[in-house]
């Protein structure tokens, strides 16, 4: 059986705006969530999902640069 696994993130948080980019060691916390589901053997595909907004530009082009698969939808419901 083939899994895959859907990593919703947006920059526009209103308590802590840009969390997904802060840094622990050197990398970003996306990059920790994203790296450290790359080691289950039982997940065949990550995505970043994320929206179309102007302010989660920077996820995109994040995910383009570290060559990670993505997604863009909705900013109501980004799944959808």
């Amino acid at each position: 059986m083939k899994y895959g696994i859907f990593i919703q993130v947006r920059t526009g948080s209103k308590r802590l705006p840009r969390k997904a980019f802060l840094k622990i060691g050197n990398k970003t916390i996306l990059e920790h969530i994203i790296y450290s589901l790359k080691v289950n053997k039982l997940l065949d595909k990550t995505v970043v999902a994320t929206t179309s907004k102007l302010e989660d530009k920077s996820i995109i082009n994040f995910c383009k640069k570290k060559k990670i698969n993505y997604f863009v939808g909705s900013s109501s419901n980004v799944l959808k």
